[in-house]
């Protein structure tokens, strides 16, 4: 059977999902950290990943038990497609004269994850169950 998920995460959702899940920036992103702090000093990054986790809880993509926390399986799933690949293609794509867009597309087994960055909402849609592409 096909499944296909899509969500979309900010960039300071993306880098606290990855940081609970302990895993590393997806291929094209390694300035993520960068890319969300910026000049910000030392004592304005916890309460910014703070507030961004509850956002998270209030979306329903994470959940916080006695135990930890818990991520969504689908963006937990497609976020280890996307951080760990076994194959990744690039696609740049540039309508006349318009800015050019990248899209990324992560394999990791059977799972597909296409990723791509929108004015830093990071747009995901998972086609699982296809087998090797």
């Amino acid at each position: 059977m096909e499944d296909l998920t899509g969500f979309a995460l900010s960039q300071e959702e993306l880098l606290v999902a990855l940081l609970l899940l302990d895993l590393p920036a997806p291929i094209g992103f390694d300035d993520l950290e960068e890319r969300v702090f910026g000049r910000l000093s030392e004592d304005v990054r916890s309460p910014l990943l703070a507030a961004t986790e509850r956002a998270l809880v209030a979306r329903g993509l994470l959940a916080i038990e006695a135990e930890g926390s818990q991520m969504d399986a689908d963006v937990r799933s497609a976020l280890q497609t996307v951080t760990r690949p076994d194959d990744t293609w690039i696609v740049l794509h540039q309508p006349t004269g318009e800015p050019q867009t990248t899209s990324y597309f992560h394999q990791r087994e059977a799972d597909l994850v296409a990723h791509v960055d929108t004015w830093n909402i990071h747009q995901f849609v998972a086609l699982s169950g296809r087998g090797k592409w």
